[in-house]
């Protein structure tokens, strides 16, 4: 496969990985790209994780990141007490993040998300009180936690730099 192909093939399979369409995901490399940050893959990584379907994701309240998406675009997502119905609305660290009072009487919040939120792992940047449901941005994704490979992080760099 020639170099363009592999370089493409990185992107498709990060945007694939994060459920973003091209345009949303070129706009995130390009402000990553454009910001004065030193590590590019950081920079990347913290455009894609704090995307707000992507926190409620790692929050655990979602098993995937269609789920969370469907949950933030029908109105069940709290950030700072304010209802936030756009699934790319980028949290900052300290933005808390809930489950409104009306969606948490629903049998999907009620009787589902407990039974897999009790084993689940959050990530070490995001704090969540599994009673209430309340969760906290409190630090940076690491390339790590994000699962990301550094080598297609490198290919995206590259495609968008041509």
């Amino acid at each position: 496969m020639s170099e363009y192909g592999q370089q493409l093939k990185s992107k498709q399979k990060v945007r694939n990985i994060y459920r973003i369409l091209e345009k949303q995901f070129k706009n995130k490399v390009k402000s990553a790209l454009a910001s004065k940050n030193e590590n590019l893959y950081e920079a990347i990584v913290n455009k894609l994780e704090y995307r707000l379907d992507n926190v409620i994701y790692r929050m655990g309240v979602a098993q995937s990141r269609d789920q969370a998406r469907q949950l933030v675009n029908h109105g069940h997502i709290l950030v700072n007490d304010r209802k936030v119905t756009i699934p790319s609305y980028e949290v900052k660290i300290g933005d808390e993040v809930e489950i409104r009072e009306g969606s948490k009487k629903s049998a999907f919040f009620a009787t589902l998300v407990p039974q897999w939120l009790e084993k689940y792992e959050v990530p070490a940047w995001v704090e969540i009180d599994k009673i209430r449901m309340v969760g906290r941005v409190k630090g940076y994704p690491t390339l790590d936690e994000s699962g990301l490979n550094p080598n297609d992080l490198q290919a995206i760099i590259e495609f968008y730099s041509r």
